[in-house]
């Protein structure tokens, strides 16, 4: 049964205007004198008074805090005090006051502190207070006391101000596993503020970059409180139980009992998360693919390609591979086996992203140059990619056939020296041991016939002659077949790259409407939209800009509804920069809105 507060009757001194209701109510409930000095009461609105308590349970001989606010309603006096002692607690006055003014509308609190001594389940009944000839209460409090070591354990404490809660989705991870790290700092509404970015210990770990999340209000054992979040990356580095934090920041706080604007003094302070222990094991031995180097995930997607495709020999192609999933994207190498064998290669350039923090989910990109050593081969090598899928605990392998190549034969040679051979390797003009280098001669060619013709003659002049226009010839009708297969052949492949980074870019517009990234989302269909109407204008995307609206061409042809659209995603992407706030539904309607107008502008 819930038991009701009850004590010694305080004495209440009061003013003009504002008067308890008399009865049993107010002498059985007994909280606090006081004595309150008010203005005229004409004009007031929305009138309230409202008695609050945080935290909502406690341990014997835990302390919480109660909050007398009055809004609506003309400067109050100071308030006076006689403490009066009840039976399962104690409300002591302190000099805690706070008034805020917003849009004219002024709101009073008062700040008691509740003092517990005996288990049990309390309630505070309603306050009613007369104003005029109007009658207002404050709501009813009920909280319960728990004996000494019993109460309920939370991440929260319970009377703290100001604190940070360390959040990880799995405490036993394999090595080389990204865990996303979530630190939120909890700081009181009315007594905190400017808290600081945290920092986390992670000896045994690799930190990524920091990243700030979102910030909120939230109740906390009936106390609410602003968060403020900060996501980490952690990779840990060895195996065995390591300590991930504590997690560190410092917070403005203000304190009761010095003037300042509020009657409270700020003061820096700092504040801690508890550490986390993380079990870190090794990867199992059974089952483990030869070229396994470390990748752990899920979802996993490869895409594996190269351009341009029909070439001469001799010509570079570009590589390109992507590897899409949720893990740790950033550490993932392709297997030691894959190798360019018969091409000349260079070193890859990587970039990577990750687009949602909470399940890791981004991408890898490796691209090569590379230069087919021989007419005779037909397509890129095989990938194949092995990573343990850390929801079924077991390792998995994709394989990708490379994409295929269609070589002509021409004139190029990585080993040869131009205008020189090399003649007599094993012959008579070298030591017939081999020790004594080859004789290189350099000529233009041999002429037939045992004859030489005087240098006057014209026999002389036209052998070299007749030789020079048939190389001549030669020489520019290779160059003209071959420039000719290279423009058709760049058509088709500019064509077919121009849809694969488009679609490429299309996955990541929705990854990021998915993610909630909005500066993301926004920058990346702004690339779209350049790339949508420089395609039908016949002009380079860089050059597009909203302007391209105003301008005399083919968008023209669109309906003014469609230009005023359009002009509003340049819009959108524009001030995106600034940072925006939107949910996942604002995305997914944004990218509905821009799929169908550049279906629009592709059909003009």
């Amino acid at each position: 049964m819930t038991e009701k507060c009850t004590g010694k009757t305080s004495v209440l001194k009061q003013s003009r205007g504002l008067r308890p209701v008399p009865g049993g109510l107010m002498a059985r409930v007994v909280l606090m004198a006081m004595a309150m000095a008010l203005a005229s009461m004409s004009g007031l609105r929305a009138q309230e008074v409202e008695l609050s308590l945080a935290p909502d349970y406690f341990e014997v001989g835990e302390r919480g805090e109660l909050v007398l606010t009055f809004s609506g309603l003309p400067a109050l006096g100071k308030l006076e005090f006689n403490t009066a002692t009840y039976e399962g607690f104690d409300i002591v006055p302190t000099n805690k006051k706070q008034t805020v003014v917003i849009n004219g509308s002024r709101k009073d609190s008062f700040f008691f502190m509740l003092v517990t001594k005996k288990p049990g389940e309390w309630t505070i009944p309603p306050l009613a207070f007369q104003i005029g000839r109007k009658q207002i209460k404050t709501n009813e409090v009920r909280f319960r006391v728990y004996p000494k070591g019993q109460a309920p354990k939370s991440k929260f404490p319970r009377n703290e101000a100001a604190f940070l809660v360390l959040d990880v989705p799995d405490k036993k991870v394999y090595i080389g596993e990204t865990i996303p790290v979530k630190i939120s700092i909890y700081y009181d509404s009315i007594l905190c503020q400017e808290p600081s970015w945290p920092e986390i210990e992670a000896t045994g770990f690799k930190l990524e970059e920091k990243e700030q999340g979102k910030t909120y209000t939230t109740d906390v054992h009936g106390r609410q409180f602003y968060v403020t979040e900060t996501f980490r990356v952690a990779v840990p580095m060895k195996t065995g139980r390591l300590q991930l934090g504590p997690a560190t920041g410092s917070i403005q706080m203000r304190q009761a009992g010095i003037n300042s604007i509020f009657g409270l003094a700020p003061e820096r302070r700092e504040i801690r998360g508890d550490a986390v222990e993380i079990e870190c094991i090794p990867f199992p031995d059974e089952g483990r693919p030869d070229d396994f180097n470390g990748a752990i995930g899920t979802d996993f997607v490869i895409t594996y390609s190269a351009s341009p495709t029909d070439i001469a020999l001799g010509d570079p192609v570009t590589v390109s591979i992507n590897i899409l999933g949720n893990g740790n994207i950033s550490e993932i190498q392709l297997p030691e086996s894959f190798r360019f064998q018969n091409f000349k290669s260079y070193e890859p350039k990587t970039d990577s992203m990750v687009v949602d923090k909470q399940t890791m989910r981004g991408r890898k990109n490796f691209e090569f140059v590379v230069i087919p050593q021989n007419a005779s081969i037909k397509a890129l090598p095989e990938l194949s990619f092995s990573y343990f899928d850390s929801e079924k605990e077991s390792y998995e392998t994709m394989v990708k056939a490379g994409p295929a190549l269609n070589i002509a034969p021409g004139d190029y040679r990585p080993d040869r020296q131009s205008g020189a051979r090399e003649v007599d390797v094993a012959g008579t003009g070298g030591d017939e041991d081999g020790s004594r280098p080859a004789h290189i001669e350099y000529s233009l060619g041999t002429a037939a016939g045992s004859l030489v013709p005087a240098s006057g003659s014209l026999l002389f002049w036209s052998v070299p002659g007749g030789f020079f226009l048939l190389f001549a010839g030669t020489l520019g009708w290779r160059t003209y077949t071959s420039i000719r297969e290279k423009m058709n052949s760049s058509g088709r492949n500019a064509d077919r790259l121009h849809r694969e980074e488009h679609e490429n870019r299309l996955y990541e517009l929705n990854m990021f409407a998915n993610a909630n990234q909005p500066k993301g989302f926004f920058s990346t269909m702004f690339r779209l939209l350049q790339e949508v109407i420089a395609m039908k204008l016949g002009c380079q995307s860089a050059a597009i800009t909203a302007d391209i609206i105003n301008r005399p061409g083919k968008l023209q042809g669109l309906p003014v509804e469609d230009l005023e659209r359009l002009r509003r995603l340049f819009e959108l992407c524009d001030q995106a920069r600034y940072g925006m706030d939107l949910s996942n539904v604002d995305l997914a309607s944004a990218r509905n809105e821009f799929n169908d107008l550049s279906q629009r502008i592709e059909n003009l």
